[in-house]
């Protein structure tokens, strides 16, 4: 371990001890891939079934993130409204995740690359993993447990393409996904996070419900809808981590790393 994850752990585990629950605020929890690879961004299926079963053991409302959105949009109470989702469509979550959150009786929402089901995806560190197939779409939508989402055509950051190629990634993904599963799929996540006021009135234009960026923090009851924050949970994060994620701590430590990098975010202006 390095000085630098050293200090993380450590500035962590202050924060989890000093910090507010969660309270009448929501979490979203954002992952990719549940297994054993090389990429960073995945969990392993252990560490995964430890989280489940802490969210299943404490007083947690775990709800799909459609039901995060329509609650925020009625003015509803969001107490303690935890929504898991999962970024790109990987086959391990089908073959990994899905069974686990069968297991638990814990719902989730999954963003598509549309365009390469059945197909492999690479990520930043050159690590290449197969995406779902269209039939294990389905399999899980008919489960009741899990529902999807768009996530772009072909996973390529929004804020280097052109007006007309950002409005075809957004609207076609969308298309995409209502045609597999018959639902509105109304809601966007950003390739790699990354988007511009120019792809936020896209989206909005398009007719979408909500929008998730990979910015940190809690969720209020007047959140914008088209920028919610999630928390990533990728194979450094450590348990501590987790549970500050599920916190106010997510807030401060946050705030902590706007006031390190001088940005909160990767909207790109």
């Amino acid at each position: 371990m390095n000085w630098r994850s050293y200090a993380k752990g450590v500035v962590w585990k202050l924060l989890t001890l000093l910090a507010r629950p969660l309270g009448d605020r929501a979490s979203i929890l954002m992952y990719h891939s549940v297994g054993e690879d090389n990429a960073s961004f995945t969990v392993s299926a252990a560490v995964f079934e430890e989280q489940l079963r802490y969210l299943t053991k404490h007083d947690f409302s775990i709800v799909p993130l459609s039901e995060l959105v329509t609650r925020l949009e009625q003015g509803r109470l969001i107490a303690k409204t935890i929504c898991l989702t999962f970024d790109d469509g990987y086959r391990n979550n089908y073959e990994v995740a899905f069974p686990l959150l069968q297991r638990y009786g814990i719902p989730a929402s999954i963003f598509l690359t549309t365009g390469l089901l059945g197909q492999s995806l690479t990520n930043s560190e050159g690590v290449s993993l197969p995406l779902m197939t269209e039939a294990q779409v389905r399999e899980m939508q008919g489960s009741g447990l899990i529902e999807f989402f768009p996530h772009g055509v072909t996973h390529r950051k929004l804020h280097k393409l052109s007006t007309t190629e950002v409005e075809k990634e957004i609207t076609m993904s969308r298309a995409a996904v209502q045609a597999l599963t018959h639902t509105a799929a109304d809601i966007f996540a950003f390739p790699s996070g990354r988007y511009t006021d120019a792809t936020l009135d896209a989206v909005r234009h398009a007719g979408f419900s909500a929008a998730v960026t990979v910015t940190g923090g809690s969720i209020g009851a007047n959140a914008h809808l088209l920028e919610l924050p999630r928390n990533s949970i990728d194979s450094s994060t450590t348990f501590s981590q987790f549970r500050g994620k599920l916190s106010r701590a997510i807030d401060w430590y946050t705030l902590l790393k706007l006031m390190a990098n001088r940005t909160h975010s990767h909207r790109y202006e």
